[in-house]
């Protein structure tokens, strides 16, 4: 990896979840540092750089204090991914535990799961 390439440092916390998708691309959930900046989900791409443009921040209110935890990760057969974990915000929209992400990596706000 190139100094210009971003590179990712573990952190202390639990590894959470890891998925690849149908291109190759390697999503890790987890407690990790990039450029300086911590992270809980990174998505690599095939050739093994970080891809600096998916870069959501997951969040939790005052009521929830504790740090983000990623637990799970999947991929629907529309290549949407969806994260499950222990936070209550991702890029400042309600989550509640469970985030869409649409094929581009923006957060699905359209989505509203529920629980029948």
């Amino acid at each position: 990896v190139s100094a210009q390439q971003p590179t990712a440092t573990y952190s202390s916390g639990a590894f959470g979840a890891w998925l690849i998708d149908a291109d190759g691309r390697s999503y890790l959930g987890g407690s990790f540092v990039v450029a300086g900046q911590p992270k809980t989900l990174i998505r690599v791409l095939a050739d093994g750089t970080i891809d600096a443009s998916f870069s959501p921040v997951f969040a939790n209110d005052d009521l929830h204090p504790l740090q983000p935890r990623l637990l799970a990760l999947a991929r629907d057969h529309d290549g949407r991914i969806y994260a499950a974990g222990r936070f209550t915000k991702v890029d400042e929209a309600f989550a509640d535990g469970l985030v869409r992400f649409a094929s581009d990596g923006s957060v699905d706000q359209s989505w509203r799961p529920g629980i029948k």
